[in-house]
């Protein structure tokens, strides 16, 4: 289990883009997969308006919708799912969709 103070810094890269865009961020390992969205959010300027889903290790994660068992069906909780467990699960990279519609397609890679 992580220490409250244990930091993962991510490197965040829009993909299909030129010239590349992305950002570096330094997050608590400590943060559900919820927590991390909103850093990806706020880092990529996103105005968290359209449906998301983060990918690690074969596994999907999203938030949960209301009266949307298809959609919940098709991912894992992102609210449960904790950063520590997936890093220290040994993934290095996570893709990122945001906007289901447009696609934005961003790679996330754990660089410590």
């Amino acid at each position: 289990m992580a220490s409250a103070d244990e930091i993962a810094v991510l490197r965040i890269e829009l993909q299909g883009i030129e010239p590349l865009i992305w950002r570096r961020v330094a997050v608590r390992m400590t943060m559900n997969l919820l927590d991390v969205h909103r850093v990806l959010q706020a880092a990529m300027g996103w105005l968290d308006s359209h449906l998301w889903e983060l990918e690690a290790s074969g596994r999907r994660y999203a938030m949960r919708l209301p009266n949307e068992p298809d959609w919940n069906e098709r991912s894992e909780d992102a609210k449960i799912a904790m950063l520590e467990t997936i890093v220290h699960g040994g993934a290095r990279r996570m893709n990122y969709v945001y906007d289901m519609g447009d696609l934005w397609e961003h790679s996330i890679i754990v660089e410590r």
